[in-house]
């Protein structure tokens, strides 16, 4: 301890007073540390926001094809559709036959 004014002064070891307290290379492996985790996720914010961008657009665009299509081509699509959940839904009942 200093005697002038009672603080305790760094010593060369970079911690503070007698019984150690914060090491300097702690608090800059700290930083460190948490710089890098800065810098990850905002790299994954990047990757979140472009993957939001082309999932938006790709709904837009199936939207304005969904509004191209006649009554005709909605009606095969139903159609289609539901052959497709009932071959889904035969398929397990046999695989669990045999």
């Amino acid at each position: 301890m200093d005697a002038e004014d009672g603080t305790s002064a760094p010593n060369a070891t970079g911690s503070c007073g007698p019984a150690g307290g914060v090491k300097a290379h702690d608090i800059l492996g700290n930083i460190k540390l948490l710089k890098e985790q800065q810098l990850a996720l905002k790299e994954q914010r990047r990757l979140v926001s472009k993957m939001l961008k082309n999932e938006e657009k790709r709904k837009s665009r199936l939207k304005k094809r969904a509004r191209q299509l006649s009554d005709h081509d909605l009606l095969a699509v139903l159609k289609m559709r539901d052959d497709l959940s009932k071959d889904n839904s035969a398929a397990p009942a046999e695989s669990a036959a045999a």
